[in-house]
């Protein structure tokens, strides 16, 4: 069951994203683990796909802490982006 959970989120997310090829990192101990999770997991993903849309699910080793640095610093880097802009926009006083 916990499988096919997970793989109508991700088949739901690739519909919505629409790209042709995508590689899903996917993370935990049952994936990694569970002798037949990732067949399942593809079959049923394969199932919910949309036609024409390639996937594939790879296991990413520590995805959340990785996940977690990624966006804090895209976070700074756009804080600081927006900063900048303000800067060099005229104000009008």
């Amino acid at each position: 069951r916990a499988a096919y959970l997970a793989s109508a989120g991700i088949a739901t997310l690739l519909n919505k994203m629409g790209r042709p090829e995508v590689t899903v990192g996917v993370d935990g101990s049952l994936y990694r683990f569970h002798p037949h999770f990732h067949d399942l997991m593809e079959e049923k993903v394969r199932q919910l796909v949309n036609p024409g849309i390639k996937f594939k699910l790879m296991l990413s080793h520590d995805g959340s802490g990785k996940g977690a640095a990624i966006v804090t610093a895209v976070a700074n880097r756009m804080a600081r982006e927006k900063a900048a802009r303000q800067n060099c926009i005229p104000n009008g006083e």
